[in-house]
């Protein structure tokens, strides 16, 4: 009887061990929250810390020694930056070798964009829905990993453009005028205006001419008390949705721009989508907080069609919308791992990076960006704290300078390359891949001829250098046997692998003519060597790695989910 006391007894102990060990597991957190902070580079962090000495969010990271440098992988532009991030593989594993690169089949050559083909390998994030873990993606730039199909995701990608942007000008139609209203005609003399997709046209008037900041009035006929579609003040953003269904492919923004004495300007912004899986999670976006707000127009400001103070507005616009939809989205249903891509600095960067040195306005607007990071960080911190995440923040990549763009076909047939690989007798065709491009040889040439083309292009490449700066353009030459030592080695790889010095970018000219250098779309853009400062990112978390790499932030991710 005894023994069976005692046998009884260390049972009991056992369990309550087993029991009390359950629980210190279950208190610990295997929740994550990851932050791609796109762009920060890891000098721009060191300025802002050594420029600050408030107690913000990175102050505090700072002083708990979590904010990291984070190497990225060579050829670090922003698909196969994620694509490594994201797998914990370089681009010679999962493939994408490129933002553009060619892929071949069947002896043919097509080429495609990195967003739009599926990785290789299996991201973190599938790992965790196969193994029944619940994931939010909020903002992805990609919808996709290594699969098509996913049960335990919830997806809200980057929106899908609808129509697009203008800036329509008017003037007083002095030959209608009828007291009190003042009627407003465009520059082709027609006073019905058809704008985006609406189903109506709009007349635009106001009631006071005398003064300037009164509102502007859009609607269907010139009877102000009968009600009217939208009234606009001067600067600032009015939304425009159909009055019957709401379908936002009958919905606009429109900002009344101050312009000349008579001249009123009407910036039309396009119309977004959301987009992302399974329907019924899109469907709840859409009710609980709209429509996506979509990329900045960066274009319209770099042709001066907008202010800097515009562009800013519409970024805002479009993080405020990447936040809500993650309280949104994170407050409806308990998730495992929470991604949000978080877009600031990235479309800061693009727009007005090249201007920075130069520009006290563009200064502050980095501060406010700054700023901003400070608080949207400490909000997603504090959710992370009640909800027993763990936060980990990273930008895979950093920014440089763009000054001149280099249309890379242009460029091989002023150096006597054939490159319409439609032709026959086509040599080589250059495929550009922002701050890298791939080169081609067609395999139908003898190896003599393959051999003298690969040579002819190099030694053009060597001596080619910038139009103003006079600096040599390459940074470094792979052939693709070469591309084995920065792990970009692919049977898609190109013949040559040409990788850019900070300031250039390989772009098509298009109505530039045929010249070989060009004006870029964005002043500054991701992607050099790792021998360029600029191109180092940085990873905000507890988790050890030294050095960091990109590679590591999914394998930090999975043993904090327990992924097996």
């Amino acid at each position: 009887m005894k023994h069976i006391n005692w046998s009884v007894k260390i049972g009991l102990l056992l369990l309550i061990h087993l029991a009390l060990s359950c629980h210190q597991t279950k208190d610990t957190n295997d929740k994550v929250i990851v932050v791609h902070a796109r762009g920060i580079t890891y000098p721009d962090m060191v300025n802002h810390l050594n420029s600050i000495k408030s107690d913000g969010f990175f102050k505090r990271k700072e002083a708990s020694g979590s904010i990291k440098k984070l190497h990225p992988i060579t050829n670090a532009v922003t698909i196969c930056n994620m694509a490594s991030y994201e797998t914990g593989s370089m681009p010679s594993e999962h493939g994408i070798i490129g933002h553009l690169f060619g892929l071949k089949e069947d002896n043919s050559l097509r080429v495609v964009s990195g967003f739009a083909q599926r990785f290789a390998t299996e991201t973190f994030w599938e790992k965790a829905d196969i193994q029944g873990e619940k994931v939010l993606n909020v903002g992805a730039l990609t919808i996709h990993g290594k699969y098509e199909n996913h049960t335990n995701v919830d997806c809200l990608a980057q929106g899908s453009q609808i129509g697009s942007p203008q800036i329509l000008q008017v003037i007083p139609d002095k030959e209608h005028q009828s007291h009190p209203i003042i009627k407003y005609k465009n520059l082709e003399g027609k006073d019905k205006l058809q704008l985006q997709q609406y189903p109506d046209a709009l007349l635009v008037y106001q009631i006071n001419q005398a003064d300037r900041n009164n509102e502007l009035i859009l609607d269907d006929d010139y009877n102000y008390s009968n009600g009217f579609f939208a009234k606009i003040k001067s600067g600032t953003w009015s939304e425009i949705d159909h009055a019957k269904d709401h379908n936002i492919k009958q919905a606009f923004r429109v900002k009344w721009i101050p312009s000349s004495k008579d001249t009123l300007s009407l910036y039309i912004r396009a119309s977004y989508a959301n987009r992302g899986y399974p329907d019924k999670f899109v469907e709840q976006i859409d009710r609980g907080i709209g429509p996506s707000r979509g990329w900045p127009n960066i274009p319209f400001y770099t042709s001066k069609n907008i202010s800097d103070t515009t562009l800013i507005e519409e970024m805002n616009a479009e993080v405020d919308y990447v936040m809500n939809a993650f309280s949104f989205a994170a407050q409806k249903k308990e998730y495992d791992l929470i991604m949000i891509d978080y877009p600031l600095i990235d479309r800061l960067g693009h727009a007005f990076l090249g201007l920075r040195d130069s520009s006290i306005a563009v200064q502050k607007h980095y501060e406010a960006a700054f700023n901003r990071m400070n608080k949207d960080f400490e909000r997603i911190e504090d959710f992370a704290q009640r909800n027993g995440y763990d936060l980990i923040i990273t930008s895979g990549h950093g920014f440089s300078p763009i000054h001149t763009s280099i249309d890379i076909n242009t460029f091989l047939n002023k150096n006597g390359i054939h490159t319409n690989h439609k032709e026959t007798g086509w040599e080589a065709i250059g495929v550009p891949g922002k701050v890298s491009a791939h080169i081609y040889v067609n395999d139908q040439l003898n190896p003599n001829d393959k051999a003298a083309v690969l040579s002819k292009i190099e030694r053009a490449f060597k001596t080619l250098y910038g139009p103003v700066v006079k600096t040599p353009v390459v940074d470094d030459i792979y052939r693709k046997n070469e591309l084995k030592d920065i792990n970009l080695f692919h049977h898609n790889a190109g013949d040559l692998y040409i990788l850019l010095n900070p300031g250039f970018v390989f772009e098509n000219n298009g109505d530039e003519g045929d010249h070989i250098f060009g004006t870029p779309t964005f002043m500054g853009d991701h992607g050099y060597s790792l021998k360029h400062e600029d191109s180092f990112g940085i990873l905000i978390s507890n988790a050890p790695c030294e050095p960091c790499h990109s590679t590591d932030i999914s394998k930090i991710i999975e043993e904090q989910l327990k992924l097996d």
